[in-house]
């Protein structure tokens, strides 16, 4: 699963705020919402065993909306369901994040890279084998022959106005994974990635 972009309830209010920014996205909130949670319905009637999150996980970095999505994940993750994130370009510092309620949009708090990973520790973080220092980018095993290698490619620390839409992998994480990829190659693991 990708691009969720979530949006709070509370950060969602009638009036033209919303209005405005659900003719201008595309998006209407309560559809979004109504989606997600038949997605997590059909996916815990599934009993799927591991789920994929690649990024733009909240509308725009809300922190409010990462909390929220959490709470929305966790019933999933109890009825044992792994569940790995990794963020996209609307998820870190973005320095525009808005609440749409009442007549105007209002400015909503972002998170850090840090608050990130605290965050998301119950999905993939908590249990990484390896964390890149440079970025959010990690690795985990789902079984004993298979990792999952998480490459954070987001720009989240030239963010000035709003969020960067290119990605990149820095020169420090590339070495990481590339250390990574050598010890799995010797030791016969298979490895699978995933990023935005």
């Amino acid at each position: 699963m990708a691009d969720i972009h979530f949006l709070s309830s509370s950060l969602a209010g009638e009036g033209e705020a919303l209005t405005a920014f659900e003719q201008a996205s595309g998006r209407n909130v309560e559809e979004l919402h109504e989606v997600l949670d038949q997605v997590l319905a059909d996916l815990s009637a599934e009993k799927v065993e591991v789920l994929l999150i690649a990024g733009d996980l909240t509308n725009h970095g809300e922190r409010q909306s990462h909390l929220d999505l959490k709470e929305k994940l966790l019933p999933l993750l109890e009825k044992g369901t792994r569940i790995f994130v990794i963020p996209g370009n609307h998820d870190v510092n973005i320095p525009d994040a808005k609440a749409y309620a009442g007549a105007k949009a209002t400015v909503a708090k972002s998170i850090a890279k840090e608050e990130f990973a605290e965050i998301y520790a119950p999905f993939g973080y908590a249990d990484a084998l390896s964390r890149d220092d440079a970025s959010l980018s990690y690795l985990v095993a789902l079984d004993s022959t298979t990792w999952l290698l998480c490459f954070d490619t987001n720009r989240y620390d030239e963010h000035r106005t709003t969020s960067i839409t290119g990605g990149r992998i820095r020169p420090e994480t590339m070495e990481w994974a590339s250390d990574l990829l050598d010890k799995a190659k010797k030791q016969g693991i298979t490895v699978l990635g995933m990023m935005h």
